[in-house]
């Protein structure tokens, strides 16, 4: 919602007219402000040894992007319980391990399609995906375009 605010005020720059730009802005500041509420509210305080525990099971989850481990396991070997640990990697991170995880590995194999000649099958199995077309699923959801159509 945010992109297409800006998105319409960029387009209207060439020839602004001031009643469209205050709107679009208070437009924004609505946008911020619900975004912000919404962060406010489901914000608990966390003590510092459950927090350190939540950043070393994100340190866990990119070691190894390739590896799917249970949420559970991830929380039995680190000390939390699971409500703790997907209530507090959401408060820390702003989304749960999975979606975090695969946002990580989408941006690393982005980051592959730039920098090698690799195929992108190869970059899939590498990051864990068996199915290529699950992989360029995941790929598309997280950059916007599939993984040949970024490399080009």
């Amino acid at each position: 919602a945010v992109e297409h605010v800006y998105g319409e005020l960029y387009a209207c720059l060439s020839d602004p007219e001031l009643p469209f730009l205050r709107l679009k802005i208070l437009e924004l500041l609505y946008h911020v402000q619900s975004r912000q509420t919404v962060l406010e509210e489901n914000k608990e305080y966390l003590p510092g040894n459950v927090v350190s525990r939540i950043k070393h099971v994100r340190e866990h989850l990119i070691e190894n992007p390739e590896r799917r481990i249970g949420l559970r396991e991830l929380a039995k070997e680190h000390g939390l319980s699971l409500t703790q640990l997907k209530d507090g990697f959401r408060q820390i991170y702003g989304q749960s391990p999975y979606a975090y995880l695969r946002d990580y590995k989408m941006h690393l194999a982005a980051q592959l399609l730039r920098d090698t000649d690799r195929k992108v099958s190869e970059i899939a199995a590498e990051l864990g995906y068996q199915n290529p077309s699950k992989f360029s699923e995941a790929f598309q959801a997280v950059i916007g375009q599939n993984p040949r159509a970024y490399r080009k």
